[in-house]
């Protein structure tokens, strides 16, 4: 049976059951329920423990149920950027994700408020509350997923309250020679960056040619960096990640294999 991972962050507490009982009807199992945040709670990761249950399970989709006053926070829509592509790093760039609009109490239709997405979710389905959504959501799940071509970098994010908010980055095939990372937003920082085997935060790290508070531009954004030059991804002695640890909230991502040209092609993630 299908897993659809389901994360409601509408105020109705009942809406993650009734949707997984409807979905339960079409041969569906739903995992997951309500998440609600604060500034605080999403900088220590509070959402990572329903993405590794999700990852755990293997959905096979991401629904996500929202309504236009839930969508505007921007704590959740922070949270939620940072759970598509902690996602599709552990998932699949490929793996289908569908916004629920919840229907809205004294509206004519749930589609009355327009849902204004997320960064990382502004591709995802858009569904209505009406009969319709769970046969859409069934046929999405079962629909073959394109191939991605060439694999994406991998970005995902790691933490609790003890150990703060880590960002891991390794380029999705291949290795470089060492990387570029920098956040943009006011009270965003980097106060530590390593490297380590890929899939959690390493013990200890010897860091080759460390740099830190590089100015960058890009996209009418100004961001601040750090650097290194240790050997990142496919290695000899295995896949190696990068990681950095990231104060505050940060609006934007900009990261690009290390190199001394000044053209060097940068990748930009939005986070709004």
């Amino acid at each position: 049976m299908s897993i659809v991972g389901i994360t409601s962050i509408t105020a109705d507490p009942k809406a993650p059951a009734a949707i997984g009982a409807t979905l339960g009807r079409y041969g569906l199992r739903a995992l997951g329920g309500s998440w609600q945040t604060t500034a605080d709670k999403v900088q220590a990761v509070d959402w990572r423990p329903m993405v590794d249950a999700f990852v755990a399970q293997r959905a096979a989709l991401w629904l996500v149920l929202a309504d236009a006053a839930s969508m505007a926070d921007p704590a959740l829509r922070y949270g939620l950027n940072l759970m598509a592509s902690s996602l599709r790093a552990a998932l699949g760039a490929g793996l289908p994700i569908a916004v629920l609009r919840a229907a809205e109490a004294g509206k004519v239709s749930s589609s009355s408020s327009p849902l204004l997405l997320p960064a990382q979710l502004r591709d995802a389905q858009l569904l209505d509350a009406d009969a319709t959504w769970p046969a859409k959501v069934v046929a999405r799940v079962h629909r073959p997923r394109a191939a991605v071509q060439p694999a994406p970098d991998l970005l995902t994010v790691h933490g609790n309250d003890q150990l703060g908010q880590w960002f891991e980055l390794a380029p999705g095939e291949g290795s470089w020679p060492g990387l570029v990372f920098a956040v943009a937003g006011a009270g965003a920082s980097i106060d530590f960056q390593a490297t380590g085997p890929r899939g959690g935060l390493p013990e200890k790290a010897v860091i080759a040619y460390g740099q830190q508070g590089l100015k960058l531009e890009s996209a009418g954004k100004a961001f601040t960096g750090w650097a290194l030059r240790n050997e990142v991804g496919a290695t000899e002695g295995g896949p190696v990640s990068y990681y950095a640890r990231v104060r505050g909230r940060p609006e934007a991502l900009l990261w690009m294999p290390y190199t001394e040209d000044d053209d060097a092609q940068a990748t930009l993630l939005s986070l709004d």
